[in-house]
Parts: structure tokens; sequence; C-alpha cells
């Protein structure tokens, strides 16, 4: 049984790799993190954590932490709308299968 969170960090701005950092330090693993404004500044503060996609970044975290916009301009309607799908049915699975919970073994 674990508490520690795979995250992954959509902003890679000035606070982003800061709360990736915080979260390291409080035992998480930061899986990856999407490219922003200074990628130097982001391998200082969380060495070793890859860039990549917000796609990828995603579809391999358990939890995602960053800013939330109302617009996806990289993204069209329906990229989006399969984005969305396909992390919904990798969230089912994920839970279906994952049993690193407190509630794995409530069954």
């Amino acid at each position: 049984m674990s508490d520690r969170l795979r995250v992954g960090i959509v902003g890679a701005g000035r606070v982003g790799p800061v709360i990736g950092a915080a979260l390291a330090g409080a035992g998480h693993a930061i899986v990856s993190i999407t490219s922003g404004s200074d990628d130097d500044r982001v391998a200082a503060i969380l060495p070793g954590v890859p860039i990549r996609d917000p796609q990828d970044v995603v579809r391999e975290s358990h939890t995602v932490a960053g800013r939330v916009s109302g617009s996806l301009g990289i993204l069209d309607r329906d990229d989006a709308l399969r984005l969305f799908d396909d992390g919904e049915r990798a969230a089912i699975g994920a839970v279906a299968t994952d049993r690193s919970h407190r509630w794995a073994g409530d069954e």
C-alpha cells in the first residue's frame, strides 16, 4: 500500500517546476513535465524529469498539476474529444488494475 502519486506537471513556467519540486520533496514521483519558457530552469529544479508533450504527460500520470485554460488552442475539437476519450479509457483501465491505493484491499 502506497500513498505515493505519479504526478505530471502541465505548465513549465514560473510555478509548475516549483510545485513539482514540492511534490517530489513530499515523496511523490514526478513522471514528466511539459516544455515551458525556460527548459534549463526546469532541468535545474527537476533533474532527470523528462519534458514531454501535454498529451503524454497526462497519459503517463495518475495526477496532473498545472494551470487550467479555457481554450485548447493546440488541439482541434476532434483531437480534444479523442484525447478526453482516451484519458477516460486509460483512467478506467488503471483503476481496474491498480492495487497501490488504500482501497485496493477493500473488495
